[in-house]
């Protein structure tokens, strides 16, 4: 049986919904469907991983009642996230007569996820959605949590709102075929987690080998990692505070995404992540907040695992705009989220560009 964690809707702190992972998370969908009787499923699935998944989720899609249920095929790629994407889908509910008892299910990555979240919650003023991640950057992160959205312009999530699917089945089988590219990503934001919250946590993931995680070490972990984002998006739901920790390595890493999104040679979520935290660990030792010990073992653990393998060219003024498109700032101030120890976060500091911009020495050439 998989584990099951419980998470409260955002929107109803009486109320919580499950989150399924492990083996054969997927048994747990058919009780799902009899309990939400949608007069109408669509599935919205990743064209690129779509032959694989969908043969995977298709026999346990059994309803007690006949309904419709459709499957819309998204692009892949983060330059995909868009509202344009968006409109289709709506167009394509508004032509098949999609009412407000409908569900999504959203069977793919956190691109899906986000997509799928957002398409839900403004589609007749909100239907249910449920997501079934497919990827392990889904299952740690995207997926749970309730905050969805879209880019706009390359800038990371500036279109979103906070939704709450009806249920999260982190199934392990979708991990069997996923490419080590991808399994790096989603281990970026795991050891984020670490780094953030937990030091334990940290020591043992930052220790172990991707060819030594059996899948019960595998639940274990992704378990963990969902605990600890549960536990502070249900402390602050709607990013006052400490929420903010979550976005440790993302203010530089979004930036670095955005950049590369229309390249030849695009950065995952969680190589870009990864270098956003080096950078911001180093800016936390350089503020005095982080030692220099601890950098020295995040700066070795994150170059061990192969985040960075070549100093990134990026130009000096594209890559500020997307600095400033950050949502922590304010008044036109960079505000990040920094580490004053591994497994201690301080949101909400004030920096400088001239104090990023030299943190980012060696691992960015910033090209005037």
């Amino acid at each position: 049986m998989p584990k099951v964690l419980k998470a409260n809707a955002i929107h109803n702190i009486h109320s919580s919904y499950p989150i399924y992972i492990g083996v054969d998370a997927l048994s747990c969908l058919p009780n799902l469907l009899a309990q939400i009787n949608p007069s109408f499923i669509l599935i919205l699935a990743d064209e690129k991983s779509i032959d694989y998944t969908l043969p995977v989720l298709k026999p346990h899609l059994s309803t007690k009642n006949p309904v419709n249920i459709h499957l819309y095929s998204i692009p892949s790629g983060e330059k995909h996230k868009t509202l344009d994407t968006c409109h289709k889908v709506w167009q394509y509910m508004i032509d098949n007569y999609v009412d407000r008892d409908a569900l999504i299910i959203n069977l793919g990555g956190g691109t899906i996820s986000d997509i799928g979240g957002l398409v839900a919650g403004l589609y007749k003023r909100g239907i249910l959605f449920l997501n079934i991640p497919t990827t392990l950057l889904a299952q740690v992160d995207a997926s749970i949590g309730g905050k969805v959205g879209v880019n706009l312009h390359n800038g990371k999530n500036q279109i979103g709102l906070f939704n709450t699917p009806e249920a999260v089945i982190a199934d392990l089988v979708f991990l069997k075929t996923l490419p080590i590219k991808a399994f790096k990503s989603g281990y970026a934001e795991i050891l984020k987690h670490g780094l953030i919250a937990d030091k334990e946590y940290w020591k043992e993931c930052k220790s172990i080998k991707f060819n030594d995680l059996t899948t019960t070490l595998l639940t274990d972990i992704i378990y963990r990692s969902c605990e600890i984002k549960k536990s502070i998006v249900e402390e602050d739901a709607y990013e006052i505070d400490i929420r903010k920790w979550l976005n440790f390595g993302h203010t530089v890493g979004h930036a670095l995404e955005s950049v590369y999104t229309n390249t030849e040679t695009p950065l995952t979520h969680g190589e870009a992540i990864a270098i956003g935290m080096l950078i911001e660990a180093k800016l936390s030792m350089a503020m005095r907040m982080l030692s220099r010990t601890e950098f020295e073992e995040i700066e070795n653990t994150i170059l061990d695992f192969g985040y960075i393998t070549k100093i990134l060219p990026v130009p000096k003024s594209e890559f500020i705009k997307y600095l400033y498109q950050d949502k922590k700032n304010q008044q036109h101030q960079l505000r990040l989220t920094l580490l004053q120890a591994i497994g201690k976060a301080k949101e909400n500091v004030t920096v400088t560009q001239e104090q990023l911009l030299n943190a980012c020495i060696p691992y960015l050439d910033i090209q005037e």
